[in-house]
């Protein structure tokens, strides 16, 4: 295995173009579902990305990678902020919208963009594989294919596995990363695939609870936020989001969040 590092964000920024003008806009010119306020959605209990309390539909000590983002967004904006709970899969569902924008760790594919309209790419990650306890781990892809792995719902990680790696056991799907989590400290599943952050997120905050992060699937996961379709929020707020990008903004966040190197685990091949 040779050790692959993520194309950091300050690499990527030289390709995001911020149309003229960037995100200098009046911020009462902007037609938010709130006048004055940005609306931003994530996935609440997404561990190290977005966590907090939703009680009587209020959130309450959100913290995570997406919460930080969502303010320096928000800031960036002059708007307040609002965040608000959406389940992963309901950010890219077709329909009337919540949220003036998610950010829910959204990757972009032709199918969901049917449904929803996308910012240009903001993040790119891998996938990652974490083990159970006591499981040794994969020294390549052929060995991963033999264990019985874990996987969410409607995600590209399940994509990845169904249709690329194809194991030898049908994996176990989830609807979302706690329940994966929980299944995998359990041994319920030898593996879990999902985005790399959240593995090493859930490695960091709990590491007797799992066994060691394998490595990582080079899939090179292009990120996007989410907006209903046809929203005039797309070019403001997206303008806004790849200017952070191209700062470095964003690469700092994630390195307070996830520790220096965190994107530097071995490729498995």
């Amino acid at each position: 295995m040779r050790t692959l590092a993520l194309v950091g964000l300050v690499a990527i920024a030289a390709a995001l173009v911020t149309p003229a003008g960037g995100s200098t806009v009046r911020r009462d010119s902007l037609p938010t579902l709130v006048p004055g306020t940005l609306t931003v959605g994530v996935d609440i209990g997404t561990v190290g990305l977005a966590e907090g309390d939703v009680v009587n539909g209020k959130l309450t000590h959100a913290s995570g990678f997406e919460i930080d983002l969502a303010r320096a967004l928000s800031s960036k904006l002059g708007l307040k902020l609002r965040v608000v709970d959406v389940p992963f899969a309901a950010a890219f569902a077709p329909g009337k919208k919540s949220f003036d924008v998610d950010i829910g760790h959204v990757t972009i594919t032709a199918q969901r963009a049917k449904a929803v309209d996308f910012s240009r790419p903001y993040f790119i990650v891998n996938k990652g594989v974490l083990m159970a306890p006591g499981v040794p781990p994969p020294a390549k892809l052929a060995d991963l294919r033999t264990l019985r792995i874990c996987a969410q719902s409607k995600s590209t990680s399940l994509d990845y596995v169904r249709t690329k790696l194809k194991p030898k056991l049908a994996p176990r799907v989830f609807p979302s990363p706690i329940d994966e989590l929980r299944a995998l400290s359990d041994g319920f599943c030898s593996a879990m695939v999902a985005d790399l952050e959240i593995l090493v997120a859930a490695k960091h905050e709990e590491p007797d609870l799992y066994g060691s992060i394998a490595g990582q699937i080079a899939t090179h996961e292009h990120y996007g936020a989410v907006f209903q379709k046809g929203s005039k929020l797309r070019a403001p707020v997206g303008s806004a989001l790849l200017s952070l990008a191209r700062s470095g903004a964003i690469t700092r966040l994630a390195t307070r969040r996830f520790g220096n190197g965190w994107n530097k685990s071995p490729v498995l091949r």
